[in-house]
């Protein structure tokens, strides 16, 4: 994986985001039109790889994000996953999006098989 071509997603948790990250507020919908135009426009400028770090909120948005334009270029997704039970507690609609993420991707790379104190550093450092 090249990484001039390669860009990461890691971000904040609704609940830490305006409006409490509600998605049907026009200021988060205005945020998540604005992430797919910026992954459409390094899609479109040679970005290739797509890594999300599958965290509830902007890395699941992203990771939709890409999965909706893959038909339209040649992209690949990576799911870097901190640890393998990872998501298991997500409920709803943050379940069914890291399920779709992790069936779709073309990649999913568990950085630890158990939690560990270090495994998000660990993940963000291989992004």
């Amino acid at each position: 994986m090249e990484r001039s071509t390669t860009a990461c997603f890691t971000g904040h948790r609704p609940e830490k985001l305006p409006e409490g990250g509600n998605e049907r507020s026009p200021l988060i919908r205005a945020l998540k039109s604005r992430l797919y135009l910026e992954i459409e426009t390094a899609a479109s400028e040679g970005y290739r790889h797509f890594i999300t770090g599958m965290q509830r909120g902007v890395d699941l948005w992203a990771g939709e994000c890409v999965l909706e334009l893959m038909n339209k270029y040649d992209i690949r997704l990576i799911a870097a996953v901190p640890y393998k039970d990872f998501g298991d507690n997500y409920k709803e609609k943050d379940k069914w999006t890291f399920g779709r993420i992790i069936n779709s991707a073309d990649e999913v790379i568990y950085i630890s098989d158990i939690y560990t104190r270090d495994c998000y550093k660990r993940r963000n450092t291989f992004m």
